[in-house]
């Protein structure tokens, strides 16, 4: 997930547009106060946008790290106590508001680590990067807890991007999954040649995987 000298490249020109982009939003708010000035007898219409990224976000861990981690304190770490051979869905990410749009884009890099070796308490882990947080990357993990010794099988082909909405989605097939050591990631970069052409408005908001539960008696 390190970025590319292009991506560097990339994320200047998007500072650069983020300047320029401020200063016609000033423009604009200057304009627009004139145009309600001239006409006073009619009332603007405010509209509430839906929030597509909590407040809760922090900062966790060192800030000097090369890709420092953002997170949602609230959810971040959460713990539950999981039964014997039952199958979890584990939905990671930005839980953003279920109105609005998806917050991660196309364009984004994806890995959701699930661990294989036994153990009471596994953590499964997704981590994203994308130009709007670079060089920050965002993560979000659950903690499925037993009094046994578990481990973790994962379902095959239950992979999926989902936003927060419930509109759309794309399936991540056994092409992005890797097994590494006692390690299963599930993994994707750059969507967009996987999406129905033309397609330049996907976004989501977690990736879910399917595990199930074993007991090691």
């Amino acid at each position: 997930m390190k970025p590319t000298n292009e991506s560097n490249r990339s994320n200047n020109r998007n500072f650069s547009h983020t300047k320029r982009t401020a200063t016609n939003y000033q423009q604009g708010q200057s304009a627009m106060a004139r145009l309600l000035q001239a006409n006073a007898g009619s009332k603007p219409v405010i509209e509430e946008v839906p929030l597509g990224i909590p407040r809760t976000l922090r900062l966790i861990g060192d800030p000097n790290d090369q890709m420092p981690l953002l997170a949602d304190i609230v959810q971040y770490g959460k713990r539950f106590k999981v039964d014997k051979d039952k199958i979890y869905t584990v939905r990671l990410g930005i839980h953003s508001d279920p109105n609005g749009y998806g917050a991660i884009p196309a364009n984004s890099v994806g890995i959701l680590a699930i661990p294989m070796e036994p153990a009471k308490e596994i953590q499964i882990t997704a981590l994203f990067s994308f130009e709007e947080i670079y060089p920050a990357v965002f993560g979000d993990s659950v903690i499925l807890t037993s009094n046994h010794m578990i481990h973790l099988e994962y379902v095959h082909n239950s992979a999926r991007l989902e936003p927060n909405n419930g509109l759309g989605g794309l399936n991540l097939g056994e092409d992005h999954v890797i097994r590494e050591r006692n390690l299963l990631f599930i993994c994707h970069r750059n969507l967009e040649n996987e999406l129905p052409q033309p397609n330049t408005t996907f976004t989501y908001d977690y990736i879910t995987a399917q595990v199930k539960v074993k007991f090691d008696e």
